[in-house]
């Protein structure tokens, strides 16, 4: 194996463009016999096409960085060959004990777990590939995920970054094949899925079982860590795992659909204002040609993730300042008319603070209603701005009709 490992690195690092697709030729063999076997659970046809990142991520690096990353990385490929250990095992139970399932949650927060949850896996879930579609021997999930280095992520793209993401991706693997063979030692069936190499859509999966909720770029943001995490999943064949998700964090979409700063900041322009829907009724959140040509050509890029507000405000505070707004707002609403537009509500000038930044330039505020994901042009009447700041960008834009509005003239209020 580490002869073939070897083969990869040097290979990777001389040529002119890695395919993320690469490490996978390890278990090529594995894959094909799990696809054949006649217990596995195989791709809808209109399931999600697996996607591949090309260009090098090394091509950046100093000599002394690529050789620090290859621990990380022949890390990453261990843990990607265990997971096909022991996968003829023949389960002897299906139902797991309450007390045997806290022990399993506890031996996870253990190995660094912090957020886990339990789904049912759709065919529409498992990846297609162009060369061996993925497969899956149970149709349970354990879904799990492990943190990342917020300050790392922050200082995206560069080789910091790419150092955590392939740390983090590390961990996912001894994770998911630490607590298969903890499963499959109590006579359960067990696959391990590392997060590198994923067998299915993982952020679906995630969502699903309750432990996240979607952004607009497309990754999951969990109360535990925002965005700074990464993903990994067991298939087990347990059939009585707590699969109710409870209550949804419903705010976290809606903050994200005011923001738009990841779409705003994405160096490559990859990430649409508006998800499409593809095969199987699938969401894609970002082009994935133009993310990975920008990917493969800067350490693996990351913007997305060190711009979004779960990252460098962090998930209480938001969901605090959310929730105080929202109070203020149903509070406005309430009392006051709302505006022709119907997605605004009416305030008086004279209501406003008086330490909101004023402007009447024409352009920057329709460069700051284009910033909140606004046309311009739905408010041709503009004539003053009324702005207050924060740490992630507008939070409160108020658009007065008129150059000199009289007090109490009505403004419309956009709060994000």
């Amino acid at each position: 194996m580490f002869e073939n490992v070897k083969r990869t690195l040097r290979r990777s690092i001389a040529r002119e463009s890695l395919d993320f697709g690469d490490p996978e030729f390890l278990v090529q063999a594995e894959l094909e016999a799990l696809r054949d076997d006649e217990r596995t659970i195989g791709p809808a046809g209109d399931a999600r096409t697996k996607g591949e990142f090309r260009g090098n991520v090394f091509a950046g690096l100093s000599l002394r960085e690529q050789l620090s990353l290859l621990p990380l990385i022949v890390g990453n490929f261990r843990e990607m060959k265990r997971s096909y250990r022991g996968l003829d095992h023949t389960p002897t139970r299906d139902t797991i004990e309450e007390d045997e399932l806290e022990t399993l949650e506890a031996r996870a927060d253990e190995l660094g777990v912090d957020s886990i949850g339990y789904t049912v896996v759709d065919r529409e879930d498992i990846l297609e590939d162009d060369v061996t579609d993925r497969s899956v021997l149970y149709q349970h999930a354990i879904v799990f995920s492990c943190p990342m280095d917020p300050e790392a992520v922050g200082e995206a793209p560069g080789y910091d970054t790419l150092e955590t993401v392939n740390e983090t991706y590390l961990d996912t693997g001894v994770v998911a094949n630490k607590l298969a063979d903890f499963l499959k030692e109590r006579g359960f069936g067990a696959q391990a899925d590392p997060g590198l190499g994923g067998k299915t859509n993982f952020p679906t999966l995630a969502d699903r079982a309750g432990i996240g909720e979607y952004g607009r770029h497309g990754m999951i943001m969990t109360s535990e860590n925002g965005i700074t995490q990464r993903l990994g999943a067991v298939y087990t064949n347990i059939e009585n795992l707590p699969t109710d998700s409870g209550e949804r964090d419903d705010w976290v979409w809606e903050f994200c659909q005011q923001c738009g700063k990841c779409i705003r900041d994405c160096p490559a322009d990859a990430i649409r204002v508006e998800p499409e829907r593809t095969e199987g009724d699938n969401l894609s959140f970002y082009d994935r040609d133009a993310c990975s040509e920008y990917f493969g050509a800067n350490n693996g890029c990351a913007v997305c993730m060190s711009a979004c507000p779960f990252n460098r405000v962090g998930y209480e505070a938001l969901e605090r300042n959310i929730s105080s707004r929202s109070s203020d707002a149903r509070e406005t609403v309430s009392q006051t008319p709302r505006d022709d537009s119907g997605d605004a509500s009416m305030r008086q000038v004279a209501d406003l603070s008086s330490d909101l930044r004023t402007t009447t330039d024409r352009e920057e505020i329709a460069a700051i209603l284009e910033d909140l994901g606004r046309k311009p042009d739905n408010w041709a009447e503009f004539g003053t701005a009324f702005v207050a700041s924060d740490v992630w960008g507008y939070s409160e834009v108020h658009i007065a009709r008129g150059d000199d509005p009289e007090p109490h003239a009505p403004v419309v209020t956009l709060v994000r």
